[in-house]
């Protein structure tokens, strides 16, 4: 952020000051900060300018920040931080040592999650699991033996005294350059392409002050990485920049304080030449601290959990979710960030929470890297929104508050519906099943659909996967295997193919029916997906009859049927998916053929396509959108031969909650 916009933003923030607020806040600037400012009244943009010229930018900032929280604005200083933050963060102060922020590029890293215990943690041991009992495995891992559920069971028997359940990161840097991880947010320089493998590990190093973040076990296979950048929850100032300094720790050497090149607002950087454990200590461990506050509700108690700013979201999610089962607890999406100090002690209030329903009532704020308890468990009263607040005891005065409106977790008579809560922290996934060569010819225009499929997904923001000309049992197989490894908050599944009364066919002309798809990602089958929205798409015909139409004008155009050259059998009827959360969208009604374009794609795929498109940016949820793919589709009209042919798509759901697939921020 440069220092005409730094200006700016202070100018903005103290204009908003009364008459008598400003020249209290004169009068401390030029006691505290500035004995030799003169003590006549000026309006906001001199105070400022004189900040600027005589601190710069970040100083000012931080005198403003200190200043406001004086004169009991708490939440003025507040804000004036979190916009001040969210322009500067990641930008380096030195910009000839280091490349700008504009050169920084962020990347999504490879994740395995793997068990550790303490006696094979260590890196001399580079297969830490392979002295324990296969059971404990989930077969998602490529470990042999066990369920997941017996994975998770086995972790809250034996909790976290000796086992850890650990994200080991990992990445394959193309070029030379700056990264930024955006699960840990460390930063790497790379002198050039290179591997570069890393997790957090306990804190078990001595050194001269204590932990300010996590510690990581670092390794560069080849050498080429050269800087790093330890994210740091310090509030900046000049005293932070004496007291922190980054814990180098190997095997060969003994521990040693590096002293970092420079500080930026977010990051501490050193220069490295051998790769071991690194973490940040501070010797100042009062100061305060840039804090999340994490809001996670489970049924009727909001948990209220208080993270340093660099603590590992991921990991505090993945957590919970091994330790709790992960359809009773719905993180809540917040932004909030407060300052607190370690040591001091803090009281919540909640408008909304039972009677004596805060546990603890106060609590201290500590620096904690490896436990992700709750700092205080609230019992609601009202479940549709809350009023919250931190008070500090010593100083007696509120230093965070804000308005929570909660997810709905249950439906209540005459309430409107809820919706499905999207706040995992793994990606959201969009599998397309496409099979185009079956042995009797191509599904010409098949691949067109595929494409428009992965295109929209891709902007909702779904990692979406394609697999081409599967067997009905490789699609069994597939499937199965991807219900047992998918985390996200909804998973998405389009199968394009041919089919008939039975079910969808693989491209050996065997069938796999939508009941069985649908049971592979039931709660006993994909358990991570319980309580999720599990959503289907099927591009197949249904029967061999043909939707016939009146004197109906539209458009006409050369088309196939997806019901293959075989016979249709006798009627089977394909039930309704026994489970909850489950949304088949089928592209005709049973018994009828579904009509394809060689050289367009589908009828059906290529609206529901184009109604995402203009549905998600409205905002509608997902039957809005498919409710116009059905009058849409029902509206065309084709030739097969002289026979003019009509359809209409149908949805089967257990849905209990609305499903919106919002439009990530990033391509609005």
């Amino acid at each position: 952020m440069n220092a005409t916009a730094a200006e700016g933003l202070l100018v903005e923030f103290l204009e908003e000051l009364s008459l008598k607020e400003l020249h209290t806040f004169q009068t401390i600037l030029q006691q505290q900060h500035c004995p030799e400012k003169k003590g006549e009244k000026e309006d906001a943009r001199s105070v400022v300018q004189f900040l600027m010229n005589k601190s710069g930018s970040a100083e000012a900032v931080n005198i403003a920040v200190s200043i406001l929280e004086e004169i009991k604005l708490n939440q003025l200083a507040l804000q004036l931080r979190e916009c001040y933050d969210k322009e500067k963060d990641q930008s380096f102060r030195d910009k000839e040592s280091f490349p700008s922020e504009e050169s920084t590029e962020l990347f999504k890293p490879d994740v395995r999650d793997v068990m550790e215990t303490p006696a094979h943690s260590d890196r001399q041991s580079k297969s830490p699991l392979t002295k324990y009992p296969s059971s404990i495995y989930p077969p998602s891992l490529g470990y042999c033996g066990g369920t997941e559920t017996d994975f998770v069971s086995y972790i809250r028997a034996v909790g976290q005294t000796n086992t850890r359940y650990r994200s080991h990161y990992s990445f394959n840097f193309k070029h030379a350059g700056m990264f930024q991880c955006c699960f840990t947010g460390l930063v790497f320089k790379m002198t050039s392409a290179g591997l570069v493998e890393y997790h957090h590990v306990p804190w078990d190093q001595k050194g001269q002050g204590v932990a300010a973040g996590p510690l990581y076990d670092i390794e560069c296979p080849d050498g080429s990485l050269c800087q790093l950048g330890l994210p740091h929850c310090d509030v900046v100032s000049a005293r932070s920049n004496e007291s922190l300094s980054v814990i180098h720790a190997s095997l060969k050497k003994p521990v040693e304080s590096l002293k970092p090149l420079l500080m930026s607002d977010s990051h501490l950087f050193v220069d490295i030449s051998t790769c071991s454990k690194f973490g940040i200590q501070t010797s100042l461990p009062l100061t305060p601290q840039k804090v999340l506050v994490k809001l996670s509700l489970q049924g009727s108690t909001l948990n209220v959990m208080l993270l340093p700013r660099n603590a590992i979201l991921r990991e505090v999610r993945e957590w919970r979710q091994r330790m709790i089962a992960p359809e009773t607890e719905i993180f809540i999406e917040t932004g909030f960030y407060c300052s607190l100090t370690p040591g001091e002690r803090y009281t919540l209030s909640c408008e909304g929470a039972a009677a004596g329903g805060i546990d603890p009532q106060e609590a201290e704020f500590s620096l904690q890297y490896d436990s992700y308890q709750p700092t205080f468990r609230v019992s609601l009263a009202n479940r549709r929104e809350v009023q919250l607040g931190l008070r500090e005891n010593a100083a007696d005065q509120q230093v965070w508050d804000c308005h929570v409106k909660l997810p709905d977790t249950e439906l209540l008579e005459g309430d409107e519906l809820s919706e499905y809560n999207f706040s995992s922290g793994y990606p959201v996934e969009c599998l397309i099943i496409n099979n185009v060569r079956f042995p009797n010819g191509e599904r010409k225009g098949s691949d067109i659909d595929a494409a428009a499929l992965h295109n929209v997904f891709n902007w909702l923001g779904f990692r979406v996967t394609i697999m081409e000309d599967l067997g009905a049992a490789e699609m069994r197989q597939r499937l199965g295997m991807i219900s047992q490894s998918v985390r996200g908050h909804c998973f998405v599944c389009c199968v394009l193919s041919h089919g008939n009364e039975k079910g969808v066919f693989g491209i050996d002309h065997e069938i796999i029916t939508v009941k069985e798809i649908n049971s592979l990602f039931s709660p006993q089958n994909c358990p991570a997906l319980a309580n999720k929205p599990k959503v289907f798409f099927f591009q197949a015909c249904r029967g061999g009859q043909r939707d016939h139409v009146l004197q109906v004008p539209a458009a006409r155009a050369e088309v196939q049927v997806d019901a293959g050259e075989i016979d249709v059998p006798d009627r089977v009827i394909i039930s309704t998916p026994a489970h909850s959360d489950i949304l088949n969208c089928l592209s005709t009604v049973e018994d009828y053929v579904s009509i394809r374009s060689r050289t367009k794609g589908s009828w059906f795929i290529q609206s529901v396509c184009k109604q995402l498109r203009h549905g998600c940016t409205r905002n509608d949820d997902i039957l809005t959108v498919l409710t116009r793919v059905n009058a849409e589709v029902s509206g065309l009209e084709g030739r097969i031969g002289r026979n003019t042919v009509k359809q209409i798509p149908e949805e089967r759901h257990t849905m209990r909650k609305k499903l919106y697939f919002r439009v990530p921020k990033h391509v609005e």
